[in-house]
């Protein structure tokens, strides 16, 4: 299952993408606002991952959020970018766009 974690190298996203990355039936892709943190971690995990560990950056207030969530074709997008409080439902309608399933 190819599976986006967005926030992916923040406390909550760093901790799911650690167990995560250790299942052979997961594509995980680490991303978030900075490629350069994304990639730090997607190299540290995958010391332990049962498959490669991709990194992007993808920007949840990026006018073309909507679009670039759906050229990486997740089949599970994991929104764990904050802070909560005063977001709207943007990722969940790109989710839904992009045919993916979302947990935030």
């Amino acid at each position: 299952m190819r599976t986006l974690i967005l926030g992916g190298y923040g406390f909550f996203g760093r901790r799911i993408a650690s167990v995560l990355a250790r299942d052979a039936g997961i594509q995980l892709i680490v991303a978030g606002r900075s490629k350069e943190r994304a990639v730090t971690l997607a190299t540290e995990l995958e010391q332990h991952a049962a498959q490669p560990v991709a990194a992007v950056r993808i920007d949840v207030d990026d006018p073309g959020f909507a679009e670039q969530l759906a050229a990486l074709e997740p089949a599970l997008v994991i929104h764990t970018s904050g802070p909560f409080q005063g977001q709207d439902h943007g990722v969940a309608r790109a989710c839904i766009s992009a045919g993916a399933a979302c947990w935030s």
